[in-house]
C-alpha cells in the first residue's frame, strides 16, 4: 500500500527533476547556442518541437525506474548511479523522438548532448537539495507540535 508520504515524495522528485531538466536546459541553450554559437537559428515551432519531445522522454523515463525508495535515505553514489542510468535512457528516448518525428532539431547533438552533461551534475544536486528540504521539514513540523514554552517573570 502506497502512503500519503510516498505519494508526496514522488510528486516532489517528479517536479524537482523537471526543474533540474529545465535549468539543464537553459544551461545548454546559453552555453552551447550563446558562448560557442554552435546552435543554428531555429524557429519557434522547431524549438517547442524539441522541447515536448524531451519532456515525454523525460516523463517516460521516469516512469521507468522505481521511486518508491525513500529518496532520504538514498546515498551519493546511489543517487550519482540513479542520475546517469537515467539520463541516459533520457538521451535514447529522446534521440528517438527527434529521429521519429523528424524533427529539425536533431541536427544539433550539441545542445542534446549539453542538456544531458547538465543535467548529469544538476539532478543529484537537486536531489541533495530536495533530501535537505524534507528532513528540515520534518523536523520543523515535529517542533511545532511541541507545546509552547512559556516564560515566568520573577
Amino acid at each position: 500500500m502506497i502512503t500519503k508520504r510516498e505519494k508526496l515524495q514522488y510528486v516532489y522528485v517528479f517536479l524537482t527533476d523537471i526543474a533540474a531538466l529545465a535549468a539543464s536546459v537553459i544551461l545548454a541553450w546559453l552555453i552551447v547556442g550563446g558562448i560557442m554559437g554552435q546552435l543554428l537559428p531555429y524557429s519557434v515551432l522547431d524549438w517547442v518541437q524539441a522541447l515536448v519531445l524531451l519532456g515525454l522522454a523525460y516523463t517516460v523515463t521516469f516512469f521507468c525506474f522505481d521511486q518508491t525508495e525513500n529518496i532520504v535515505k538514498r546515498t551519493r553514489g546511489q543517487e550519482a548511479k540513479l542520475s546517469i542510468k537515467s539520463n541516459l535512457l533520457m538521451m535514447v528516448i529522446y534521440s528517438a523522438f527527434l529521429t521519429l518525428s523528424k524533427a529539425v532539431l536533431q541536427d544539433s547533438r550539441y545542445f542534446l548532448v549539453g542538456v544531458v552533461s547538465f543535467n548529469l551534475f544538476l539532478l543529484p544536486a537537486a536531489h541533495a537539495l530536495l533530501k535537505k528540504l524534507l528532513t528540515v521539514s520534518r523536523t520543523k513540523r515535529w517542533l511545532a507540535l511541541l507545546p509552547p514554552v512559556t516564560v515566568q517573570a520573577r
